[in-house]
């Protein structure tokens, strides 16, 4: 008895959130949904998705009358508890960002047989800039285990709507692209070749797709400055001062003004809109750490704060102090403690909310929040030192 009340209590949350979704898109965005593709099949399923927006999850699954278990960064659910009382009920559920998580692959499983879809991003995280990440492999091979069809989604403008480092959202079209697998399709392709189908049908680079579709918006590069540190111009490092849609370079005087769609109004050499600018960047780092000498400080950033956060979200602050990264190690040298980390003892540095830096390594855990500095500049490096270009290059982790 208590099953069936569960399950109906499940079914009942799911119905009033999904048609709550619409109506948040509609604040927010001032455009209503739209689908294009595919139907949705008889659940249960796997249902895949390219991540940029904090509401994708709920873009994409309010389209299914049966509720979805959404596979979620484990820090949404550190947070008030009436949030986790949500997500719970909703069907999220939390995975450790960056690294494998067997708790999190044995509630896919269990969602799975008990006949609910599951939602799964593959990248792991939300895009830095418009463009899909590489993804995680290994959802293939969970289909084919259990003969499910795999639905493939594409959502376009999520991006431009609201970057993960934008603290205005923007209004225009948010459009979702589907696809489906069918469970004999999925039994026919081999675990490469549905992993690959699956990298090329979400791949997205959101700022190209969008350029017709027309966005507005106030404040531009409100939250920008935990995204770019180099100048495209002159090459200098932490020179931009960022207000409301321009950005100006304290060295060469240059302004860099943005519209909605995240173009420049003037490009400048190889760089005509945001996308341009961070992969300028990235590849930056990469020369930078290949020039580099071994004992060469490559990033410093300045009173960086050691910090943890609990259950609730509430964020505690450790220590404060520098950090310099060389080719052998981070160095944080705090008010309190020195930590030195061997570069080769970090394990899948990503960002958290939106100037954290999260990483794995022998002794545990370790976040940073960065206040003065950008903190993509310094996860830029840390990527580039931990294999990034190769994982680029494949297309998955």
């Amino acid at each position: 008895m208590k099953k069936v009340l569960q399950k109906f209590w499940r079914y009942l949350f799911w119905t009033v959130n999904r048609g709550i979704v619409p109506i948040v898109v509609w604040k927010k965005h001032r455009k209503s949904l739209k689908v294009q593709g595919d139907k949705l099949p008889k659940a249960p399923f796997i249902m895949v998705s390219n991540h940029a927006n904090f509401l994708d999850p709920w873009i994409v699954c309010h389209y299914s009358t049966t509720p979805v278990a959404i596979m979620m960064n484990e820090e949404g659910f550190k947070s008030f508890w009436f949030q986790r009382w949500v997500l719970k009920n909703i069907g999220a559920f939390p995975k450790k960002k960056g690294l494998s998580d067997v708790g999190a692959m044995k509630k896919s499983i269990a969602e799975i047989r008990a006949g609910y879809p599951l939602m799964i991003f593959p990248e792991g995280q939300t895009s830095w800039d418009g463009e899909t990440q590489p993804i995680y492999s290994g959802i293939e091979k969970m289909a084919q285990k259990f003969k499910i069809p795999i639905v493939m989604c594409r959502i376009e403008g999520n991006f431009i709507a609201h970057p993960w480092w934008a603290t205005f959202p923007r209004v225009g079209q948010i459009t979702v692209q589907r696809k489906v697998l069918s469970p004999e399709e999925v039994a026919q392709k081999s675990s490469d070749e549905l992993r690959d189908e699956i990298i090329t049908y979400i791949k997205n680079h959101d700022i190209e797709k969008s350029k017709n579709s027309k966005f507005t918006g106030q404040n531009l590069t409100a939250g920008m400055q935990n995204l770019l540190w180099l100048c495209p111009t002159c090459n200098e490092i932490e020179s931009l001062k960022f207000e409301n849609n321009s950005i100006k370079c304290e060295k060469c005087k240059k302004e860099f003004v943005f519209n909605a769609n995240l173009y420049l109004e003037t490009p400048v050499e190889d760089v005509k809109h945001l996308h341009d600018w961070v992969k300028k960047q990235k590849l930056f780092a990469r020369n930078t750490v290949k020039k580099a000498g071994e004992n060469d400080i490559l990033c410093t950033s300045e009173k960086v704060h050691l910090i943890q956060n609990d259950n609730t979200g509430r964020i505690t602050t450790l220590d404060i102090g520098d950090i310099k990264i060389s080719k052998k190690n981070l160095v944080f040298s705090g008010d309190a403690a020195q930590i030195v980390v061997a570069i080769d003892d970090i394990v899948a540095p990503v960002f958290q909310q939106k100037n954290i830096i999260q990483f794995e390594y022998s002794k545990g855990e370790l976040k940073f929040m960065f206040l003065q500095n950008p903190m993509m500049k310094t996860l830029c490096i840390l990527r580039e030192m931990t294999g990034w270009e190769k994982i680029e290059e494949n297309g998955y982790l």
